[in-house]
């Protein structure tokens, strides 16, 4: 029998409302804008758990979406004024990080390139991990975290033959948001769908700065917003970004400093990029900023706004104002950035104090930053913004004025939780999944019933279930990153893993995915329950027994954790590797060996009956097929139709394009030759 959830009830499942996990929490990060010339947002983490991590500066980039560091062995290019070539000037950088010195990584080989600042600086690399990572100052270490590895970056810089060193990031950590045109890998998504962040809010402030020039401090905040880091009214702004860019852009404000104000004429969008150094201003060349320099007094030194008078001497409440028009037409919000600021130690003529401030374009960097809240929440895609640079130098998250991106308060019991002797147990929960009881009765036709014959008399109870497009394919490409499903379908997913007692993928997708195979439903074991009730077995489909899998992947820290099982992988290798058979064993898992001729350049043969059979002999009575699509296909053969239960699909409204991983079983013929439908499934919902 095939059953099918039609395309309009999985939209309908899609909108039901799942309730947020109750036991994630937020995750907090002091961060700096140094004293220097090209200096921007930047914060200190260690990565990984060797003895010997030490913190390293990595820059905290709002105009970019992608988390990177560099590979041991990297090599920075320069030398060259022009774009894409390779100049005469080459350096090795000095790493911090090292992979194969830390217990927590996980390698995969998936290549990365990102370029910077109009292609001047290009980084790529050919790896990704998996690690835990540290801020000094911040609330715990965040553990299975993704980042690039790169190990090349090409800078256009000219140089004058002597290739003296120059200065490079050690790392750029990307908090645009994660969108179809995100490379990825995607911090603050990661930090979303591992359950370590509530919401998909961020905000960022700097605190009230007074004395001397020096180093500005502040903070990002995921999953809440603090209250005390702003004051007056939080405005929502209109988010202005057009489909082909990254970032978050705004509407043009009007600009205001001395008594005088500036609109500017151009109708342009402003991007909010704490990434880079400077403020640049939308005012046209030429008779606008003349006309700017001898309104505010300030001076026009080549297109850098410069203050005349040294940086020592700017007076502590000067400011520049920035106004920017509400999503409400009747509200606007007005931002004031000290004027002190800007300066930021870069070298000028004497008598002149040079700002990071510049004529042209429309971004606002790092010191827009140092003055402004700065708020974002990606479930909505709204940006606001209120006045910063209010709370006390030193002052981390206030836990009684936290609240979530409706404004209800986040209990302040979240911090006694934190300083709790067994923070580790309540922290296992965090990801917890909640799928509502009134949405479940209309799946249960299709799921294996309580009264389930005895193993030794049928096969599994067999269900195919995956995502997939409107153009039916499952991802982009082989092994390429794609996400169909949204948090509500994958809580129906994890519901349904519940109710197996196996759930199926192939070799292909456990290489590419470093997958957890378990369920977080809240109330199974690991997630509210006992032992490891509900917890599915992992089955992995691997014929040349070819899964590079360590210790420390996913699904063996979970079984470490309480929280999952070890997998069985079905092979046809007699003699698996050793040191992989060693470490299932250890885990609880196991290989298994069944008959799977090689037919040469297409692989194996599946024959499914003798896989479920062998499923059927470690005392498991119902199995969850998953993916990927070259697992599925081989199961929607006409020989196989007979031992498929049930079919579940989670349809996105979205179109892949040609190209694609397509799920379609093979076209079938009649007596006469003619084409005919493959299959017809029934009982259709």
């Amino acid at each position: 029998m095939f059953f099918i959830l039609s395309v309009a009830t999985l939209f309908s499942l899609a909108s039901c409302n799942v309730v947020p996990r109750q036991t994630a929490t937020y995750h907090y990060m002091p961060v700096d804008f140094d004293y220097g010339r090209d200096s921007r947002v930047t914060t200190n983490i260690s990565f990984g758990t060797s003895g010997d991590a030490e913190p390293f500066k990595v820059v905290m980039d709002t105009g970019s979406a992608d988390f990177w560091i560099w590979e041991p062995g990297a090599i920075v290019h320069w030398g060259s004024p022009y774009l894409g070539v390779i100049g005469p000037c080459n350096e090795t950088v000095i790493t911090r990080y090292d992979p194969k010195k830390s217990t927590t990584a996980v390698i995969i080989d998936k290549a990365s390139t990102y370029a910077y600042a109009g292609n001047a600086k290009i980084v790529s690399g050919s790896r990704y991990a998996n690690d835990t990572i540290t801020v000094p100052g911040g609330n715990g270490p965040i553990p299975n975290v993704q980042f690039a590895l790169e190990n090349t970056c090409l800078l256009r810089q000219r140089d004058d033959g002597s290739c003296s060193t120059i200065s490079y990031d050690l790392g750029i950590l990307g908090l645009s948001p994660n969108t179809t045109t995100t490379s990825g890998p995607s911090f603050r998504q990661n930090l979303f769908d591992t359950g370590a962040i509530a919401s998909k809010t961020m905000v960022m402030w700097f605190n009230k700065h007074i004395g001397s020039l020096g180093k500005l401090t502040g903070g990002v905040l995921f999953g809440a917003i603090d209250r005390s880091k702003y004051v007056g009214p939080l405005v929502r702004v209109p988010n202005a970004i057009t489909s082909w860019q990254v970032g978050y852009y705004v509407p043009k404000p009007l600009i205001s400093f001395n008594g005088q104000s500036f609109n500017g004429t151009a109708d342009t969008n402003c991007l909010v990029d704490s990434g880079a150094h400077a403020d640049y201003l939308p005012l046209g060349y030429g008779e606008q900023e003349k006309e700017f320099a001898d309104k505010t007094g300030l001076v026009n030194y080549n297109g850098v706004v410069a203050y005349n008078g040294t940086c020592d001497s700017i007076p502590q409440d000067v400011a520049i104002s920035y106004t920017f028009p509400g999503v409400d037409a009747k509200e606007n919000v007005t931002i004031d950035v000290p004027l002190r600021n800007y300066a930021r130690g870069a070298s000028g003529p004497e008598g002149l104090c040079l700002l990071s401030l510049e004529i042209g374009g429309c971004m606002f960097g790092a010191p827009f930053s140092s003055g402004a809240f700065i708020a974002v929440d990606d479930g909505d895609n709204s940006i606001a913004f209120a006045q910063g640079g209010v709370s006390e130098e030193g002052s981390g998250v206030d836990g009684e004025k936290l609240v979530d991106s409706q404004n209800r308060p986040i209990s302040s019991s979240l911090n006694l939780l934190q300083k709790h002797p067994h923070y580790t147990s309540f922290a296992m929960a965090r990801d917890m999944l909640h799928f509502p009881s009134e949405h479940r009765a209309f799946l249960e036709p299709h799921l294996p019933p309580e009264d389930l014959p005895p193993i030794s008399n049928s096969l599994p109870f067999t269900t195919v279930t995956f995502a997939t497009s409107l153009d039916s394919q499952l991802a982009l490409s082989p092994g390429a990153p794609t996400q169909l499903s949204g948090p509500q379908s994958k809580a129906m997913t994890h519901y349904l893993r519940s109710r197996y007692d196996a759930i199926l993928i192939g070799v292909g997708t456990a290489a590419a995915d470093n997958p957890s195979l378990n369920c977080r439903i809240e109330g199974v074991g690991g997630y509210g329950g006992e032992g490891l009730d509900g917890q599915p077995r992992p089955i992995v489909i691997d014929p040349s027994a070819r899964w590079d899998f360590t210790a420390n992947h996913k699904i063996f820290q979970l079984v470490r954790d309480g929280r999952g099982r070890a997998p069985y992988i079905i092979t046809g290798v007699a003699s698996p590797p050793v040191e992989k058979k060693s470490i299932l064993e250890e885990a609880g898992g196991e290989y298994i060996t069944v008959d799977m001729p090689n037919t040469g350049a297409s692989g194996h043969k599946l024959d499914w009956r003798d896989i479920l059979n062998a499923l059927s002999s470690k005392g498991l009575r119902s199995v969850m097929i998953e993916g990927g699509g070259a697992v599925i296909n081989s199961l929607l053969q006409a020989e196989y139709f007979p031992i498929i239960d049930s079919v579940i699909v989670t349809i996105a409204p979205t179109w892949l394009g040609t190209g694609g991983v397509v799920v379609s079983p093979p076209r079938r013929f009649n007596g006469e030759g003619n084409p005919m439908a493959a299959v017809r499934l029934g009982h259709v919902q």
